[in-house]
């Protein structure tokens, strides 16, 4: 979370070294734990005589390999030991940190009822994958997440798109805001009018292009929130809008050029969300906003960070 890196900095206006988290016993000890584990990892590589714990994919499930359905689907269950994971644990609100835990442990319940219909995980000779299904449950949580923000937000976005068609005027954003409301707006229309272009020129439908990049902002949307609440680094959405759309209408409505184009925005734009800059803008906003940094020095910090 962004309280991590204005611990280590201090909370001064000028932050020294004295006043930071680094000149604290309990943070040395709690550091020296996992930096142990990840020394003696990553020397076992290049050495194998030297000893490593094995903390990752521990086989929790093995006591039902080997039953029938529906508890053999539990068989590949794992259990693994990430201190990183543990770190943001602690600094989640509880209801948060609950709800990882608890919606695990729906999902598994829900694998082991269609196991009891004899579907297990991979679908077999079935036309339903349970793992595929619980996906789809994420990507209706997305949506819904996404709604909500529009939603909440339907009041700022109204004004900022009445300024900048010139009927209303904009509402003072302040020394801390990064963007003026006007300036995401156009921004927004800019680079999606642009992608709009590009993707009809090379023969995308437009009506294509709309559930594609629409499914994916969505994804983007919910995704971005979950990281500014919850502080993860690298966010993994499961499915992205490609997926979506396909199983959803499926090729067939689509031209031979539509599949083609559909196919590189897919992959340039949305195979890896680890890769995408939206969660990571939306955490360094709330991290200037926190640390009462000034919108202009984000703006700059942004734009060398993309440019490099």
């Amino acid at each position: 979370r962004v309280e991590v890196p204005l611990e280590i900095a201090g909370s001064a206006p000028l932050p020294t070294l004295g006043a930071s988290a680094l000149r604290s016993r309990i943070f040395w000890m709690g550091f020296a734990v996992p930096a142990t584990f990840s020394l003696l990892g990553f020397s076992h590589r290049f050495f194998p005589n030297v000893p490593s714990p094995n903390l990752w994919a521990i086989d929790i499930g093995n006591t039902f390999a080997g039953m029938g359905l529906p508890w053999s689907i539990l068989s590949e269950t794992r259990c693994s030991i990430l201190f990183a994971i543990i770190g943001v644990m602690c600094l989640l609100p509880t209801e948060v940190s609950f709800s990882l835990w608890a919606f695990y442990i729906i999902y598994k319940m829900q694998v082991l009822v269609w196991a009891s219909f004899g579907v297990g995980e991979g679908g077999g000779m079935s036309y339903v994958d349970p793992r595929t299904f619980c996906s789809y449950e994420e990507a209706g949580a997305y949506i819904a997440i996404s709604a909500i923000m529009v939603w909440q937000s339907r009041r700022f976005i109204r004004q900022a798109v009445l300024h900048l068609l010139g009927r209303a005027p904009e509402e003072p954003a302040g020394a801390f805001a990064q963007l003026s409301g006007r300036a995401a707006v156009l921004g927004l229309v800019a680079s999606a009018g642009f992608m709009v272009w590009f993707g009809v020129s090379a023969g995308l439908s437009w009506w294509v292009f709309g559930l594609l990049f629409g499914s994916f902002f969505t994804v983007l949307l919910g995704s971005s929130r979950l990281v500014a609440a919850a502080g993860v680094v690298f966010p993994d959405t499961g499915r992205y809008g490609y997926s979506f759309v396909l199983n959803m209408i499926g090729a067939k409505p689509l031209t031979t050029t539509s599949l083609v184009v559909y196919t590189y925005f897919s992959f340039i734009y949305m195979q890896d969300p680890m890769n995408v800059a939206m969660p990571q803008m939306m955490n360094s906003f709330k991290l200037t906003d926190s640390a009462r940094v000034r919108g202009a020095s984000w703006t700059t910090a942004a734009a060398i960070a993309v440019v490099t």
